[in-house]
């Protein structure tokens, strides 16, 4: 668990490779492989066979579940853990930070569009290149910003 870095939003893939095997050498991934047990009706025939397979299938279930959400939650950064919803099963919470942190590539394009303008590298001087990239509603809230073009095209008519 030492070598394998926490979640960040960049790093999902390769962190979600490294805890499946961390999972899968420590044979910890029952609860990722198999839905929570259900109890046998009662009255069904051999009832008290499938109640005892169900008792040591839960118990197998429940401790590989509760041991894979520690872990997961254990390597989370600190910075997005407040963004993470408490689930109840391993197999949950894996699914919900998969959707979260692999969403379309527009979606992941405005996502680092959104942090490198609000990290101030986005300057009044950007090249057309670059300001092609940006999606529309992104240019909109910055009518003010203009390219270096602009800048050197205003400069020349002074």
């Amino acid at each position: 668990m030492g070598k394998i870095d926490k979640l960040k939003q960049p790093n999902y893939p390769t962190w979600r490779k490294d805890i499946d095997m961390m999972f899968t050498l420590t044979n910890m991934d029952f609860a990722l492989l198999y839905d929570k047990p259900t109890e046998p009706a009662s009255g069904e025939a051999r009832y008290d066979d499938k109640m005892l397979h169900y008792s040591i299938e839960k118990r197998k279930w429940k401790i590989s579940n509760t041991k894979c959400l520690k872990i997961i939650r254990h390597l989370i950064d600190d910075s997005i853990e407040g963004s993470i919803p408490e689930c109840a099963t391993a197999k949950e919470l894996l699914d919900r930070l998969k959707s979260q942190f692999t969403g379309s590539s527009k979606a992941y394009a405005s996502t680092l569009v959104d942090d490198f303008t609000t990290r101030g590298h986005y300057k009044k001087e950007c090249p057309d290149w670059l300001r092609s990239l940006i999606p529309k509603d992104l240019k909109d809230k910055d009518k003010g910003l203009q390219t270096k073009e602009d800048a050197e095209k205003g400069q020349k008519k002074r």
